[in-house]
This record gives structure tokens, sequence and C-alpha cells, in this order.
């Protein structure tokens, strides 16, 4: 295909002797027999799989890297961890994700060795430890009087045996740190950016989004602040999590989310609030502390300044299946918690960013494949993460 098309600014030329992603042979192993993406469904596919390993690009047609043009869609974890590896090996890499700034999703994240060994490989690591704690201990409690029921040794015992550490970290903090890294590697970030994956053009290779200009929203001229957009694209990585529109595509029947009769709640308390308390012995030494109670498991854990506290229990009484958290009066925590340890009823009466948010089944139209790819198409498309698996917490 011939023509020049506008890629984030810059101006691309791609003739029809300009290489694609079906150009090259896409196995990681380059020792082991070579074969292009499956483009059937019989095959599960993981998206590592999809990348040419740095030998192979190398062996390839002069600047495949740099001319092949990966678009991802999500700017969550998974989505920017991608961009800073795809850019580091001179992919031409686009982010688009619908939310106008980075928002404070989620509260912590566990990161166990096996993490931060991807982390590590990617040259984050050290980033991430000088804002992560190294919890020493998980301590499973009674859930009724608190009572210590087991302790679990992470650190140093982990890092002795797997040779990196086990870490928790606040997930804004851990985004922020991926989309900077991102942006300083050269990817070209859009934020206010709305994927359209149902108006992809697999043959002309372009993937369409709105983009939304907040100021001109804001000032009221709703029409004048929607402009359409077309990226160009081979390969497009949908990393636009549980309710990714990408799933949808590639399903063949509609994939509606289904409650699992389970919801999360948030509770966060500063540490020096926690201390005057007489709740040091929660944050000192930093250690994840776990109560199992009936139907119910809450987790709590030091992230830096702030103790974070999270309860998964039922869901019954939820009349209405919403989507992403929404706030929870501090009545209906202290009801939940009524005869729980003594120090959690202490959390939930003088903490603060209490939030709730339903556990929803996405998967319950099983995908044969994870990957859309055709010889006769000029764009492929792959899921990673959450839109091609989503698991529950503490999986």
């Amino acid at each position: 295909m011939e023509g020049i098309f506008e890629a984030s600014g810059s101006m691309t030329t791609r003739t029809s002797e300009s290489p694609t992603l079906h150009d090259v042979r896409l196995e990681r192993d380059v020792d082991a027999p070579q074969t292009s993406i499956p483009h059937t469904s019989s095959q599960k596919t993981c998206v590592v799989s999809m990348i040419p390993s740095s030998e192979q690009a190398a062996a390839s047609p002069t600047g495949f890297r740099s001319q092949c043009r990966v678009v991802i869609v999500g700017a969550g974890l998974v989505g920017l961890l991608l961009a800073i590896v795809l850019r580091r090996a001179d992919y031409h890499v686009v982010v688009v994700d619908k939310d106008g700034e980075l928002k404070e999703i989620g509260g912590g994240i566990i990161l166990p060795a096996n993490a931060c060994r991807a982390l590590d490989q990617a040259g984050l690591l050290r980033k991430v430890q000088s804002r992560a704690v190294a919890p020493k201990a998980w301590v499973s409690h009674s859930y009724h009087r608190g009572d210590i029921l087991g302790r679990m040794e992470l650190d140093p015992y982990i890092r002795d045996h797997y040779k990196m550490p086990f870490l928790v970290i606040h997930r804004p903090d851990l985004r922020q740190i991926l989309f900077e890294e991102a942006k300083a590697g050269g990817a070209d970030i859009h934020l206010g950016t709305t994927a359209d994956v149902y108006r992809t053009d697999f043959n002309g290779g372009f993937i369409h989004a709105t983009v939304i200009d907040k100021a001109v929203m804001a000032a009221g001229e709703s029409r004048h602040g929607r402009k359409e957009r077309a990226f160009p694209a081979d390969l497009v990585i949908a990393a636009d999590g549980q309710q990714s529109e990408a799933r949808a595509l590639l399903a063949v029947q509609s994939n509606q989310p289904v409650p699992t009769g389970k919801m999360v709640n948030r509770i966060l308390l500063g540490v020096d609030r926690m201390r005057a308390l007489g709740l040091d012995d929660l944050i000192n030494p930093p250690c994840i502390h776990a109560w199992l109670g009936p139907g119910s498991l809450a987790v709590g854990y030091v992230l830096k300044d702030v103790f974070n506290f999270v309860l998964t229990c039922s869901s019954e009484g939820e009349s209405e299946v919403f989507l992403g958290p929404r706030e929870v009066e501090e009545e209906e925590l202290r009801a939940v918690f009524r005869q729980w340890d003594p120090r959690i009823r202490t959390l939930v009466e003088n903490g603060h960013g209490y939030l709730k948010w339903l556990l929803l089944d996405n998967s319950q139209t099983e995908l044969s494949s994870w990957v859309h790819a055709a010889p006769e198409d000029n764009l492929s498309l792959a899921l990673v993460g959450d839109s091609a698996h989503a698991i529950g917490p503490y999986m």
C-alpha cells in the first residue's frame, strides 16, 4: 500500500516495498523453526511471541523497527510497560487512553519476585524501589480478636532465594514511573483519546480514535471539542482492561460483565495518624497483614506514608451492577466490620478515601485466540493483560 500518513505529528512514508508486520518471522527463539503469527482461532497466543527479538529485528529488512508502527490502546501498567520495552527496541509506538489525565485508580499493588524481575529487565526496578516498601512478612490474624495465627517471612527470605525483592507500592506511583519512562523513551502518548476499535481498518492499516479537547469542552463547545483521528498501525495491542472493547471485537457474542457476588472496599489512613491511634504494630515493622473472616478477606500494608486496607466481601445488598469505584459511607463499612478486630474498627472510624467496587467476571465469553492476524490484512490485533485474561485480586 502506498501513501503518506500522519503519525502522531510526524509524516511517515510507507510504500509497497516497506516491510510490514507480516514480512518478518516472529518466533522468540531465533534458532527454532520460524512461522508467522497464527491467524487461526485454534490456539491462544501470548503477545510476547508476536514481538520480534532484537536479533530477528536486526536480521529483518532495513529500518523495520522504526517503520513498524505499534498502537497501544490503554495507558495502564501493562500498556505503558509495553511501550517502554518496544521503544527501547526502536519500534514506533503510539499510546492512546480515553482518560484526559492519569487518574488515581486503585490503592496498592503487590509486586512479588517475578514482577520485580520483569521490572529489573526493563531497567526500572531501582526507580520502583525508591517509592515502594519491602514488607518483612505476611502475617495472618484472627478476624475477630486480631490474634496472630501465622507468619510467613518475606524479606530477606524472598530476596535471598529468588535474587529479587518482594515489594508493595501505591499503584498511581507505579503508573507515574512507567508513564514518565515511556514518554522519555519516545513513546507518543495521547491522553483524552478514545480508540474506536469497532472502526479498525484492518485492510487499510488504521485505527480510528476520538480526541477530546478538555478546554474547548469546558467552554461549552462540544461540537468543536471532539476531533476524529486515524492512527496508522501495523499492530494494535489492546491493553484496555477488563471492559476491553477489543475483546468484544474478537468475541463471537456479546461479552457482558457478570457480578461474582464479591465486592472490594478500600480505606486509607496516614501512618502518623496510625501511631497516634495506637496502631503502630500494624506499620512497624512493615508487614502485609491479613484477616480471614466469614466469606471475607481483609489485607492491609504500608505504602510509604499511608496504610492501605482492602476488604473483599459479599456484595449482597447491592441492587445495581456498577463499573469502577464508588464512594462508600463510613456507616456502611462500620456495619461490615462490627464483629472484627478492634484495630480494624479503629481504621474504619478514622480513615479516609472510602471506596467500593464490584468484582465482575468479564470472561463469560471464552476466546479461542487473543490475536487477530491474517495475511490479507495490513494490521494485526492482540489482547494483553486484563483485556485478554482478567483475574481477581490476590490471585
